[in-house]
């Protein structure tokens, strides 16, 4: 369970939100907590809204595609966002307050800068 859940983590950390959401859909199937269980359905009907949105670019009039894009874009992001919330919950509560678990998901992104000297 613990490789599962770091591996859904790292997915989170490369910005594959659909792939983790993949990975927490096959692995919250297992659980009997409603509150894991409600948090999945959310999920899912983020994702599929996400899939389905993209469909009306083909019935809106040429004229106001590319208005629709930029707004499906910026909507797109926002969902993201609200399905990575959803997923870092669910972690946690799967991680049973696993000490591992709970830092990588608190804790930022780290970038190390090479060291140059002139």
């Amino acid at each position: 369970m613990l490789d599962k859940l770091l591996d859904i983590i790292h997915d989170l950390n490369e910005d594959n939100v659909v792939e983790a959401a993949n990975k927490v859909l096959e692995l919250v199937r297992e659980s009997s907590d409603e509150k894991v269980i409600k948090l999945a359905s959310e999920i899912e009907k983020e994702i599929r809204e996400m899939r389905e949105e993209n469909e009306l670019l083909h019935v809106v009039d040429p004229a106001y595609s590319s208005q629709l894009k930029d707004v499906l874009k910026e909507l797109e992001e926002v969902r993201k966002k609200k399905v990575k919330v959803l997923i870092s919950s669910i972690v946690h509560t799967l991680g049973e307050n696993n000490f591992l678990v709970r830092e990588l998901l608190n804790s930022k992104r780290v970038e190390i800068k090479p060291h140059t000297y002139i």
